[in-house]
């Protein structure tokens, strides 16, 4: 899988394709941005590599293995994922601030919000309803909700796993597959939610994390044309350009762009 064990973090980390923990290509150090020190290494995705990503997840879809069975066992694998996040919380909170420079006590935060949200979305999970329509005598009118299909998520680096773990959660609890982009700065810890998805039995190519730089991997999986669904979380730059290419398919997007909560360092800190 990813790092040697639940206690170390050096190592290989790969990325989860299909069910499958995968990458012996290229790959990317990781630093201790602390002290400089290397931490680990990832796998790099390529375009390939991203193809069967996407691919693995349409077949998950397709095969109706999150939307065949009755909403309440969806329910129950989003709250067992959420159960395994919080077993791997402490080990995922050193990573995270080992990886980031972020503070421990707010890495550690960060995996709560992970549990959180999946068992906010996760209770969502069979009370997805439609709507009857009067439209009087002679006439029967309903709408139902299906799920768009294979959903694309770039996180950023700065929350990596609460921003990873919000929308793969929203994503599966309303029946899509996922494939998740973790930032090139902050590549480990939000691979730990596949694990997690793993542990709780989710269906091969429901849950697919990558990593890989924006020009190549983040580039082919925007513009995979088996992805139903883009969301991003970054740079008002970069989310145009995303934006331009999920218009040339007209793909439902959600994007978060821009940052605007400045920090003041003072001289005596």
């Amino acid at each position: 899988m990813s790092g040697a064990s639940e206690t170390a973090i050096a190592g290989l980390w790969r990325n989860f394709i299909g069910g499958q923990w995968l990458g012996d290509g290229e790959r990317l150090a990781v630093e201790d941005p602390a002290t400089g020190d290397g931490l680990a290494q990832v796998a790099l995705c390529d375009a390939d590599a991203v193809d069967r990503a996407v691919r693995a997840a349409r077949d998950c879809h397709q095969s109706g293995a999150l939307t065949g069975p009755p909403p309440a066992q969806r329910l129950a694998l989003m709250f067992r994922i959420a159960d395994e996040i919080r077993q791997l919380s402490a080990y995922g909170a050193q990573v995270l601030c080992r990886e980031s420079g972020k503070a421990l006590d707010d890495a550690r935060h960060e995996f709560d919000e992970a549990v959180r949200y999946f068992e906010y979305y996760g209770g969502a999970a069979d009370k997805i309803e439609g709507r009857s329509i009067p439209l009087g005598d002679g006439y029967v009118d309903w709408t139902v909700r299906e799920p768009l299909g294979v959903s694309a998520q770039i996180v950023p680096w700065n929350f990596p796993v609460a921003l990873a773990a919000r929308s793969m959660a929203a994503a599966l609890a309303t029946g899509n597959a996922v494939v998740i982009k973790t930032p090139e700065l902050a590549p480990l810890a939000a691979t730990l939610l596949a694990r997690a998805a793993e542990r709780a039995g989710a269906p091969e190519g429901a849950v697919n994390i990558i990593t890989g730089w924006g020009s190549r991997a983040g580039e082919a999986l925007v513009r995979h044309p088996q992805v139903d669904q883009i969301v991003f979380t970054g740079s008002v730059p970069t989310g145009r350009s995303i934006l331009h290419a999920a218009a040339d398919r007209v793909v439902p997007s959600v994007m978060e762009l821009g940052g605007k909560s400045a920090g003041i360092v003072c001289a005596d800190v």
